[in-house]
This record gives C-alpha cells, sequence and structure tokens, in this order.
C-alpha cells in the first residue's frame, strides 16, 4: 500500500448488509464478514471510500482517496469474500495512484473488466481521469499513458460513472464545468482508451437541462441505450435529472419528447443512482428536501413517463427519522434485487451531531418492504 495504510473505509459495512450471507436475515449485517460485518483499513490520513465493485471471483474492490498532510490521492483496495485484505493486490492489499493534483483528486466510480482488470474513474480538479490497473494492483502501462487517461471534455470536467460493455469497449460519463453552466456529458472509449468513432464521431456528446446540470449515474439498457441521471438547478431549487441517449451517442427522441426530463418532489431533488429493470423500466433514487432531506425514488416507464404503478404517481419517499423530528438523510446509492426490490442506502443523521449508515428496501409497487 506504498507505505500508508486505510482509515474508515465505511461503504465495505453496507456491502455485508446488502450481500448478507444466507445464514443471516434480511436487512441483517453479514457478522461472517470481517469483523461483525464491518471492515475498515488505514493509510494514515483522512480516508473515504467512494465506490465498490465486485469481482467475478467475490473479490471485492473498494475504490477513494486518501488524504495525507494536504495530498489527496487515489486509493484502491482489494478484499476478500470474507473480508480480510487480498494480499495478492500490489502485495498488501492496496495501491496509492496521484492523478497529477496534490489536492483535488478524486474518485467516483470503479468498475471490473472481464479479464480482471480494474478501471476506476474520477478528475485531478482539471480532467476526467480513467485509471486501469492489473489483476495484480499495478498500473496497466499499455492504457492511457502510464495507465492513466485524461479524458479532456470541455472546460473542467470529472467523471462519476463507468459502464463496461461485453466487446470491452467502456462509456464513462460525469459534468462539465463551463463558465456560466455545468452541464452532463458522455464518452464511449475503445479498450486502449482511445475514441470509440462509432459513438457521436469520437467526440463527446454534451447536453443540459438548465443552468447548473451535475450527472451522478449511469446505467445501460439490454438494447444499448444509455440512462444518465443526477439532478438540475433552476437558480432556486433542484429537480431529479434524467436522459436517455442511442448507442450513436445523440440524445433518444422517444424518451420523453426530447431525451431528457426534470422531476420535482419538492425542494432540492438530487438522484444519485440509476437502473434498468428486466420491462425497461427506469428507477431513480437519491434525496429530497421536504423540509428534511429524506430518501426519494422515482420510477419512469419506457418513454419517460411516471410510472403510476409505483407508489400512486411514480414517486415515493421514506424517513429513517419521523417527520418534523429533525435531522438529515441523503441516499448515495441504489440496486436492483433479482427479484425486483430495490435497495437505496446513504445515511442517515438522528441527533444531528453523528452521521450512521442507511439502507431502505422498497417493494416493486414502491412500498417499503418491511421483511
Amino acid at each position: 500500500m506504498k507505505n500508508r495504510k486505510f482509515h474508515p473505509f465505511a461503504a465495505l459495512a453496507v456491502l455485508a448488509a446488502t450481500t448478507a450471507a444466507a445464514s443471516a436475515g434480511p436487512g441483517n449485517i453479514d457478522k461472517a464478514f470481517g469483523s461483525s460485518g464491518k471492515v475498515t483499513a488505514n493509510y494514515g490520513g483522512t480516508d473515504s471510500a467512494n465506490a465498490v465493485a465486485v469481482q467475478a471471483d467475490g473479490k471485492i474492490v473498494v475504490a477513494g482517496v486518501t488524504t495525507t498532510m494536504g495530498n489527496i490521492d487515489v486509493a484502491v483496495v482489494r478484499y476478500k469474500p470474507n473480508g480480510s485484505l487480498d494480499t495478492s493486490f500490489d502485495f498488501d492489499g492496496g495501491v496509492i495512484t496521484d492523478l497529477g493534483s496534490a489536492t483535488t483528486d478524486t474518485v467516483k466510480a470503479v468498475a471490473i473488466q472481464k479479464d480482471g482488470k480494474i478501471l476506476v474513474a474520477g478528475g485531478n480538479g482539471t480532467n476526467s481521469v480513467v485509471v486501469r490497473y492489473l489483476p495484480n494492483g499495478q498500473l496497466d502501462t499499455f492504457f492511457g499513458s502510464g495507465g492513466k487517461l485524461n479524458i479532456d471534455a470541455p472546460s473542467t470536467d470529472e467523471a462519476v460513472a463507468l459502464h463496461i460493455l461485453s466487446d470491452g469497449t467502456f462509456y464513462v460519463a460525469g459534468s462539465c464545468y463551463l463558465l456560466s453552466t455545468t452541464d452532463f456529458y458522455i464518452t464511449r472509449r475503445n479498450k486502449d482508451g482511445t475514441p470509440d468513432t462509432t459513438f457521436n464521431s469520437g467526440s463527446i456528446t454534451t447536453f443540459t437541462f438548465g443552468d447548473v446540470d451535475v450527472c451522478t449515474s449511469m446505467a445501460v439498457q439490454p438494447d444499448g441505450k444509455i440512462v444518465l441521471a443526477g439532478y438540475s438547478n433552476d437558480v432556486t431549487t433542484n429537480d431529479f435529472a434524467v436522459a436517455r441517449l442511442t448507442t450513436a451517442g445523440i440524445l433518444d427522441t422517444t424518451f420523453d419528447g426530447d431525451g431528457k426530463l426534470l422531476t420535482n418532489f419538492g425542494s432540492d431533488d438530487r438522484a444519485k443512482g440509476v437502473v434498468v429493470q428486466k420491462d425497461g423500466k427506469i428507477v431513480a433514487a437519491g434525496s429530497w428536501d421536504g423540509g428534511a432531506s429524506d430518501f426519494a425514488i422515482a420510477r419512469y416507464n419506457t418513454d419517460g413517463s411516471l410510472d403510476t404503478t409505483f407508489s400512486g404517481d411514480g414517486k415515493a419517499n421514506a424517513a429513517f427519522i419521523a417527520s418534523g423530528a429533525g435531522g438529515t438523510e441523503f441516499a448515495n446509492a441504489m440496486a436492483l434485487q433479482k427479484d425486483g426490490r430495490i435497495l437505496v442506502a446513504g445515511y442517515t443523521n438522528y441527533t444531528e451531531a453523528a452521521n450512521d449508515f442507511g439502507i431502505m428496501r422498497f417493494n416493486t409497487d414502491g412500498t417499503l418492504d418491511t421483511s
């Protein structure tokens, strides 16, 4: 781990709960994982885990950043299925990589290739950066420049989502920050990181909903169309923002007429995750502020209209803390189970002094799953 080790890589506690062993009840932490269902690792500074992926062999890759004496670098650690560090990964289980900025390196996504190579995406304060590691944790020097690929979207940009296709090409999506606006962007890359000329002629696709549009997540439909989600600000409030693009890299006009839509829950609505169901319906989850921030979820039909079979109007929200009791709750990730039930994870602040992990499961009709 390059002589520095992780401090709490907290995302693993949520992972253990969502992938609990059969011996544990639904929603209970799997105590066979790590130490009572949780693992931490320490690089000696202030560290955070921002993304997680599970390999075909069950090993768990966690990516985030570590901050030591003001320097922020990418940190990637790999665990065995039982939660112990995998010492075959860079000799002691983790690796640190500098993206080129002393104070602004970020990590937002991680994905695993079929051959076991690992892609990590984020930014260096100026450009989006994708890093590729060999299965042993070493940088893949045949990718980009020394294992690091700069993606130069218009102006300052940051990658937040990755998706690897069956042919090895991959999508990178994020936000680009212009002088007066922030836009969504997406690009498709060949295995070696070069632009795929079949996607928008090799150019980066950008589009806008309003003045400030922040992309947070991506999903790919079985037919190859790409769904991006995030939020859009119109000066007074944020709304869920969802867009769908064709495999050619242009907005899909069969989706809400122009390929993009906004959904309002009330105030400060931010989608942080998106999934596509087997039937093609799209589910976006995040948070909304109705006086206090709560988890929020919306489901759309394939044409972009809200699915009224979901919670009556296509939108649902839920809270760990009773309405009016104070505190804040933010959803940051979601997953779709094989049976169609929806997991939404984030954190909750019960006492306004400390945050706790929070995870909810919704039934296919939008009600909370009390089982």
